[in-house]
């Protein structure tokens, strides 16, 4: 299809080219491609090589625009050609450009073409050559020539193939490390991002969930290093570093723009053990596509005969696992769902038999037995529902707590006097408050979890907010 496309834009250029041959006053001829010349890649080559061959450097710049029609024509022919081609091509193009003006004005528009974010052709290989021919030009205007000799740096530099720089950053902790690619892994992946940019946190976010990628990291074959443009004490890139991943590398280095090429956010190089740059893009996608062709390394196989040191070994791993692998909302969820029915079953009885417990039911704080069972009641039944539900759960904790208290100090002064807390057996009543208290207070420490409508509030907070739930935490 671009082959087409290729010959589709070579046969209009021709018959442009005829049709400016017709005309009174032509801007300059193209090309006439030899018949000799039989393949259709080298046909190509051979439009690009001598595109500027009859066009008279002292005279075409006399109209600019028709100058960028026929730079825009040149430049459409670039993608189909041979690399060496049009490199050798556009070196040659410039060294005919004798004013320091018209480097700059066909610089301007091979950044447009090749370089800007709304490039339709991008190419970092070919641009660098006319960002490098104006910064070496002594004759461009020094405030000019600033924009071209960054792009020319940082470009010259981080180009496929090449080594990748080395750069110093500075950790969340605080400490000073230098970027060295890691030769353990067969690839390192250079993630450079913008707490503030949308699309770097959709890249993040889009790497951390991949598990392939994950695995891949946890056994060595990939190694992700994430770079922030600032400095390692600004206080928002230190809250956003909480919910990175911890297998990562993460680091802040302000004057890295003055290194790589990090033009748009994000920034992703992919670099192999060699140290060698084999990607650089800002699509998340991509490099995950290459990375989905690695596979993760496979611990070696133990031996079959068993000795006491395998069984060891074994019984070690076992240990590790079952130490290891938790479900903490689930286990919360549970906790919540238990505490609650079994709690809720005291209000229900005593809701049942109210009319015969009104006048029984002891009493507290100078209030009736009416007034207390009420009370009881009310804690029984709504703090148990908000508790299983995983609503207000921490506020809701605390009538209970608060009623099992009184409930075990009534039952250690009034019905067991003479005993004391730490001597209560299992079947005697002062047991049961006890076994609340504990209950709820964990609930208190370890919170509702993830399964409970307090997390879906707060999210969906935080979604239409657009915070981080570190933000919200450290504000005072």
């Amino acid at each position: 299809m671009n082959k087409l496309i290729a010959l589709l834009s070579l046969f209009l250029a021709c018959v442009g080219t005829m049709k400016a041959q017709t005309a009174q006053q032509p801007y300059f001829q193209l090309p006439i491609i030899p018949d000799s010349i039989k393949s259709f890649d080298n046909r190509l080559d051979y439009m690009v090589e001598h595109y500027w061959d009859f066009a008279d450097m002292k005279k075409v710049f006399s109209s600019r625009p028709k100058m960028a029609e026929a730079f825009d024509t040149y430049i459409n022919f670039m993608p189909h050609a041979t690399a060496t081609k049009a490199k050798a091509s556009v070196s040659k193009f410039l060294k005919s450009i004798k004013k320091p003006e018209d480097l700059l004005f066909i610089a301007e528009l091979a950044e447009g073409k090749l370089y800007a974010d709304t490039a339709l052709l991008p190419s970092d290989e070919l641009y660098v050559l006319f960002a490098q021919a104006v910064a070496d030009n002594r004759g461009v205007n020094r405030n000019a020539k600033m924009r071209f000799e960054h792009q020319a740096r940082t470009l010259s530099r981080t180009q496929r193939g090449m080594k990748a720089p080395e750069f110093e950053f500075t950790t969340p902790e605080g400490l000073k490390r230098t970027f060295q690619p890691d030769t353990t892994a067969r690839v390192t992946v250079l993630f450079f991002n913008d707490p503030d940019c949308t699309d770097c946190r959709l890249a993040r976010v889009r790497l951390d969930a991949d598990l392939h990628t994950q695995k891949l990291v946890e056994t060595g074959v990939v190694d992700i290093v994430s770079i922030t443009p600032t400095d390692g004490t600004d206080p928002l890139w230190l809250n956003a570093t909480a919910s990175y991943p911890t297998s990562w590398t993460v680091g802040a280095a302000p004057d890295i723009d003055e290194v790589y090429d990090i033009r748009r956010s994000p920034t992703l190089y992919l670099i192999d053990h060699k140290g060698l740059i084999q990607l650089k893009t800002d699509n998340a996608e991509a490099v995950l596509s290459i990375l989905s062709a690695f596979h993760p390394k496979r611990t070696p196989a133990a031996p079959k005969h068993i000795t006491m040191n395998a069984l060891t070994d074994k019984a070690g791993r076992l240990f590790v696992k079952f130490s290891r692998y938790t479900y903490s909302n689930l286990g919360r969820l549970f906790l919540r769902l238990f505490v609650g029915v079994m709690f809720i079953n005291f209000g229900i009885r005593q809701l049942i038999g109210f009319s015969e417990l009104r006048h029984v039911f002891p009493t507290a704080l100078g209030m009736s037995s009416e007034t207390c069972l009420i009370l009881m009641i009310c804690v029984e039944l709504i703090c148990s529902l908000l508790i299983m539900v995983g609503f207000l759960t921490r506020v809701s904790c605390i009538p209970p707590i608060i009623s099992m208290v009184v409930a075990e100090h009534y039952i250690l002064h009034d019905l067991m006097s003479d005993t004391m807390a730490m001597t209560i057996d299992c079947t005697e009543p002062g047991y049961v408050p006890i076994m609340f208290i504990g209950i709820y207070a964990a609930i208190m420490l370890l919170g509702p979890g993830k399964i409970s409508l307090d997390y879906f509030f707060s999210y969906f907070y935080l979604e239409n907010t657009n915070r981080t739930e570190t933000e919200i935490i450290g504000e005072k």
